[in-house]
C-alpha cells in the first residue's frame, strides 16, 4: 500500500518512518487507517512523543496535559528509552495526524496555531485538547476537512 502525503507527514512528526520502523524490531510499518492500529498496538518509541511536542512547538508537559497523559510517566519512559503504551501511542499518533492535516490545509504555522486556539466550530474548545478521545479526534479532522473544502461551520 502506498503512503499518502498526510501519512508521511504524520510519520515525520513522530520522528520519521525510519525511527518508527527501527523501534519496531522487524514489525512491518504500512500505513492507512487499519495499519495505524498495528503501530498503536505495538507501541511507539517514547522518543516519538518528544518529536511530536517539538513539531507543535510546545513543552512536553503541555502536550501531555492536552492529551490527558501523565507527564512523569512519559519522562520515565523517555529516560529508560521504553515504548509508549498503546493508549499513549494512540494519543501521540492522533496529535501527529491532526497536525499533519492542519499543516496540509492551513500551512505549517497556521495549522499548528489553529490546533492551539479555541475554535467556534468546535464549541469553543481548543482542537488539541480534543485529541485525547476518538470522538474528539474525529471532530477535529472533520472540521479540518470542512475548512479544506470551504464549508465553514
Amino acid at each position: 500500500m502506498a503512503q499518502t502525503a498526510l501519512e508521511t507527514e504524520a510519520l515525520d512528526i513522530l520522528g520519521g518512518a525510519r525511527a518508527v520502523r527501527a523501534a519496531a524490531e522487524g514489525f512491518s510499518v504500512e500505513l492507512g487507517d487499519l495499519h495505524w492500529v498495528s503501530i498503536i498496538r505495538h507501541g511507539l518509541p517514547a522518543k516519538s512523543f518528544e518529536a511530536t511536542a517539538e513539531a507543535y512547538a510546545l513543552p512536553q508537559a503541555e502536550l501531555a496535559k492536552a492529551l490527558g497523559l501523565v507527564v512523569r510517566t512519559l519522562q520515565r519512559r523517555l529516560a529508560k528509552r521504553d515504548r509508549l503504551t498503546p493508549e499513549e501511542s494512540e494519543r501521540n499518533i492522533r496529535a501527529a495526524r491532526a497536525l499533519a492535516k492542519a499543516n496540509s490545509v492551513l500551512g505549517r504555522e497556521n495549522g499548528r496555531g489553529w490546533l492551539r486556539e479555541p475554535s467556534r466550530a468546535l464549541g469553543g474548545a481548543i482542537p488539541l485538547s480534543l485529541l485525547d478521545t476518538a470522538d474528539g479526534f474525529t471532530g477535529v479532522m472533520d472540521e479540518l476537512g470542512r475548512i479544506e473544502h470551504g464549508v465553514f461551520s
